[in-house]
């Protein structure tokens, strides 16, 4: 198996780390970047991949390949030469550029060609015989058969079938990735390795107050109607991988007909993380001995597995976020436009990324006292024409100069979605001036998960303060 690195002097590296981490065939032995406080720094410990800042700490370990950019190069010299220093070849340098060639075949990746062979061993006829050995007198035509001695009388013995034992299996590598599917896959494998009715797997927030619901198979009707409080939740978590008797409903009283209920806490890296709840009827039998042994053994490993692809996704969001702020701001500073020119191609970008179906950006005329469109664009086109609106009074005019942003929310029946209005201020901190009003239009209704496109919205007044000219309505 290749020992490898990643020289990761950017965060664009974060998608191959994640790749990397999760080959069978690469032992991603080390990742360097010289800010320990960086984003491909701090999602290579959630891996549980060592983090190296020093060089000359890196070169002290024996590696196969280490991958890089161009910039890397200088790094690859020096550590081939404290690996020729102590006596070992340096590593094999990948460019970023070809890892999809070096992942499809890692092994076959920087291989050492044949040795040829010297000039006078290349005129010597190969398994060349002896001057004086004696002729082989062999008839070419005849076809010597040798016949082979009867071996003795042998008792063969032959262990009996060994019966597969069933167990939880493994999830693939594509599930590491998504929170959501990790934990359906742990409720689909406990149901068909327990062969019980329903499962339920609840993860403990990082603040210990709150536990919600991950998952839950094979549906919501089949579940037993009992709630379960965050201090019963508690309970059980402490009490380990127990409790097969009947289910109490949290006032005292069983249920009708009773369930029977078995509970795996699965511990995080330093607490409790989640809890799996597994129900069956009464009268079902109770749980065989080789299904406790399993979930025991396997509840640290798979608490674990679930609480770094937690923790790897909200890495990745913050990823998601950056490079959302970092295209806003490219958009909002480039200078080959005028400043109220900049706000088309920005509120274009807003509907492909939340998403939504129109935006307007209104930007104020103090001396008026009333707020003028700059740019309005829609998922049909740019939308052409002039408009403007008093200061204070309706739904865009009230929003100047507030304090936070405010939701409105169409008819239940309708598809419109949700609108919201943004105040848009000009500066830093506690010296911002307010400048505009951006209106966005046909958000994802609010049942629907929109945390990502959410989060983007409250993210948005802040990231855009510090980019906005004063100017920008003129």
């Amino acid at each position: 198996m290749k020992q490898l690195a990643l020289l990761a002097l950017a965060d664009a590296e974060v998608d191959l780390l994640t790749r990397l981490a999760h080959r069978a065939d690469l032992s991603l032995s080390a990742v360097y970047h010289p800010d320990p406080a960086s984003l491909v720094a701090r999602l290579a410990e959630l891996a549980a991949v060592p983090v190296y800042t020093d060089l000359a700490r890196l070169a002290e370990l024996t590696l196969d390949c280490c991958l890089g950019n161009e910039r890397s190069r200088p790094l690859i010299e020096t550590l081939a030469g404290h690996a020729a220093a102590a006596g070992r070849a340096g590593p094999v340098f990948v460019p970023i550029a070809d890892a999809e060639r070096f992942l499809e075949d890692p092994a076959g990746w920087g291989a050492p060609t044949p040795v040829e062979l010297r000039e006078e061993e290349a005129d010597e006829p190969l398994d060349a015989a002896p001057l004086d050995a004696a002729p082989d007198e062999t008839d070419p035509g005849e076809l010597s058969i040798v016949e082979a001695e009867a071996p003795p009388h042998a008792t063969i013995e032959t262990a009996p079938p060994e019966v597969p034992r069933r167990t939880l299996g493994a999830p693939t590598i594509d599930l590491f990735y998504d929170p959501q599917r990790l934990a359906e896959w742990l409720v689909l494998s406990a149901l068909r390795l327990t062969g019980a009715e329903s499962a339920v797997l609840w993860r403990r927030e990082s603040n210990g107050r709150r536990w919600n619901l991950m998952s839950f198979a094979p549906d919501p009707e089949r579940l037993p109607m009992v709630t379960f409080p965050p201090e019963e939740l508690e309970a059980e978590v402490q009490s380990g991988l127990s409790r097969s008797g009947a289910l109490g409903d949290g006032a005292g009283g069983g249920l009708e007909p009773p369930v029977r209920v078995l509970y795996l806490p699965l511990s995080g890296q330093d607490e409790p993380f989640g809890l799996l709840a597994l129900f069956q009827p009464w009268s079902a039998p109770d749980w065989p001995r080789f299904v406790r042994d399993e979930l025991s053994v396997r509840a640290d490993e798979l608490g674990k597995a679930l609480e770094r692809c937690v923790a790897m996704s909200k890495v990745g969001q913050e990823l998601k976020h950056l490079k959302f702020k970092e295209r806003l701001r490219d958009l909002l500073l480039d200078e080959s436009l005028a400043p109220a020119d900049r706000w088309r191609p920005c509120l274009e970008f807003l509907l492909a990324e939340l998403p939504a179906q129109a935006a307007w950006y209104f930007a104020a005329d103090e001396a008026a006292g009333r707020l003028r469109l700059v740019a309005a664009v829609s998922s049909q086109g740019v939308i052409e024409g002039e408009l403007s609106l008093p200061m204070g009074a309706g739904l865009v005019g009230r929003a100047f100069g507030g304090a936070a942003s405010t939701s409105w929310f169409g008819e239940a029946a309708s598809e419109a979605g949700e609108m919201i209005t943004i105040p848009v201020d000009s500066g830093r901190g506690g010296q911002r001036t307010p400048v505009g009003v951006l209106l966005i239009e046909g958000l994802p209704p609010a049942d629907e998960d929109v945390r990502d496109s959410g989060r983007r919205v409250d993210l948005l007044r802040d990231i855009l303060a510090p980019l906005v000219a004063p100017t920008a309505g003129e």
